[in-house]
């Protein structure tokens, strides 16, 4: 029998994951005081409409993360384009157009639910997290409630303070931890007035209270099941301060995308690039605040004063007399004599370290006024991000792509959404995701350059010698260009089409040929018989003339 765990164990789950966390929190408020102001509120607290730029000097961190987010948002999770296509796996079933089609259109069906919900702005945020402290959680439900008419999904992106994360034993989270605060009219709202404490009822209604939201696998959990209670994973929420359980249900997939930057190995957050360039945005901070001064001096320097060398105060104001006993050497400004040039080159030296740690040089398009990228630039510059980001896009591929595409199609084939697979698969579907954004293109764009290199290469080695072309395989060069373009089935024609045509060309041509033989041989038949006829009467004018002689 599946354990039943009670709220002040799943309390104590809780406190347990906040210590060990601790270490890391202290990072992460570093990081949001440069890199995230307005997510700087992790340990230290502050009120709603608070100024949060008090330490900041310098923006150049702030710039790299909008737009290192920015560019993971355009290359993975694209808008307009759309960036994820499905297969079986088999290269036999793919190949069939009634499957190829239905898959198409599948993916199309989702990739517009996606971007009919809130899908785009939470993702961004969740990049933003990503690239600044190495992990972001994004919850993913439907927006209505069940029993209700499906009316599409909503995502939720999470800050880092908010929620506490588990890993199963291959090191995938599969657990989570969400703390909320609510008012008592929003716990109403959400659980019932059932859910009101006496303390909820007589507090004041915009003091907030604390409510835990665990998700966590369900021991003996049901894949095929409507009853929430049974589901793969189980649902609680927690009034933190009562210890009392306000909702139990559960999910039947895991609804939270938790990708890491980065992670070694035992620990359970990640670090990403906003931790890299942390020592030199500090760096930076302070050599803007202290160039800052050194500026103010220069403008309004200080000034030194000879003792008893002024007859009442100095006065600074524009148009006003100072007395003094002796106009050259009584009051005299204060030189500093600061290298204003070698400031400015170290400070230019960590801007450019901390464009780097955000991948900057690889992610950022010509300045406005410069010449125009052509393709092959656009393409060695999405070659030098694949190579660049290639690690983390392959960890991001399986932590947050994969599971929001999963999560998707069940939801929508549960709702009915998804039309029926064609009777051809039968119950065996088995779907495969291929990920088609504009990093992914410009991959196979390299490939496809190669191959059509080698074509031409082989162009010019059949003038040479003809028959080497026979080592090619035009059909399948075809098939593999389409697949490479992600072209749909009906730009080709079915195989079976394709060859039906190919032998009633041939039979057609055969009897051409059958014809022409025939015609050719008539022809030859009537060319003998009349050489025949010719030497014929040749023979009989050559034997008439000695008569007549």
């Amino acid at each position: 029998m599946a354990y039943t765990y009670t709220a002040s164990e799943l309390i104590e789950r809780a406190e347990n994951l906040e210590g060990e966390r601790y270490n890391w929190e202290q990072d992460w408020q570093r990081i949001a005081d440069f890199i995230l102001p307005r997510k700087n509120d992790i340990i230290t607290k502050r009120s709603r409409g608070e100024s949060r730029h008090q330490k900041r000097y310098a923006s150049i961190g702030m710039q790299s993360l909008n737009m290192l987010a920015a560019s993971l948002h355009g290359t993975l999770t694209s808008k307009a384009v759309q960036w994820f296509d499905l297969d079986t796996g088999n290269p036999e079933m793919d190949r069939d157009p009634r499957i190829k089609d239905y898959l198409q259109s599948v993916a199309s069906i989702m990739w517009t639910e996606l971007n009919s919900s809130n899908f785009h702005s939470q993702i961004h945020e969740l990049y933003l997290d990503l690239a600044a402290f190495g992990t972001g959680a994004m919850l993913q439900e439907e927006a209505s409630a069940p029993g209700e008419d499906y009316t599409g999904m909503v995502f939720n992106s999470y800050p880092i303070q908010s929620y506490l994360i588990e890993e199963d034993h291959h090191g995938q989270v599969d657990s989570v931890c969400v703390k909320h605060m609510m008012t008592p009219r929003q716990i109403s709202g959400k659980f019932g007035d059932s859910a009101l404490s006496n303390k909820h009822k007589s507090a004041d209604p915009l003091d907030q209270f604390e409510v835990l939201h665990w998700v966590m696998p369900r021991e003996g959990g049901e894949e095929y099941t409507e009853d929430s209670n049974k589901m793969m994973f189980k649902s609680c929420w927690i009034d933190r301060g009562d210890e009392e359980i306000l909702r139990e249900g559960g999910y039947s997939e895991f609804p939270f995308t938790v990708p890491r930057w980065s992670k070694s190995t035992g620990d359970m957050y990640g670090r990403g690039p906003g931790d890299t360039a942390l020592a030199d945005i500090e760096v930076l901070n302070e050599a803007t605040r202290l160039e800052l001064n050194a500026w103010a001096k220069t403008i309004d320097p200080p000034i030194l004063v000879e003792d008893d060398g002024v007859i009442g105060k100095v006065n600074m104001r524009p148009g006003k007399p100072t007395v003094v006993r002796d106009v050259e050497r009584s009051v005299r400004p204060f030189q500093t004599n600061a290298n204003m040039n070698f400031n400015q080159i170290k400070i230019g030296e960590y801007r450019n370290t901390i464009r780097q740690a955000f991948y900057a040089d690889q992610l950022e398009l010509p300045n406005r006024g410069s010449a125009e990228m052509t393709a092959t630039e656009i393409q060695v510059r999405y070659d030098l991000m694949q190579r660049v980001l290639g690690p983390t896009l392959g960890r991001l591929e399986r932590e947050l792509l994969e599971p929001v595409i999963t999560r998707t199609f069940k939801i929508m084939a549960r709702r009915g959404v998804i039309p029926p697979p064609p009777a051809v698969v039968g119950d065996n579907l088995q779907l495969n995701i291929r990920y088609v954004g504009p990093l992914s293109r410009a991959q196979k764009q390299a490939e496809i350059n190669a191959f059509m290199t080698f074509i031409q290469e082989a162009g010019m080695l059949a003038q040479m010698k003809p028959e080497v072309l026979d080592h090619v395989d035009m059909d399948a060069s075809l098939r593999w260009l389409h697949d490479h373009h992600d072209l749909p089935s009906v730009v080709l024609i079915d195989p079976r089409v394709v060859a039906e045509q190919r032998k009633a060309r041939q039979e057609q041509q055969a009897a051409v040929d059958q014809q022409q033989f025939q015609s050719a041989a008539v022809q030859d038949a009537q060319g003998m018989a009349q050489t025949e006829k010719t030497l014929q009467e040749a023979s009989s004018e050559a034997e008439a003339a000695p008569e007549e002689a």
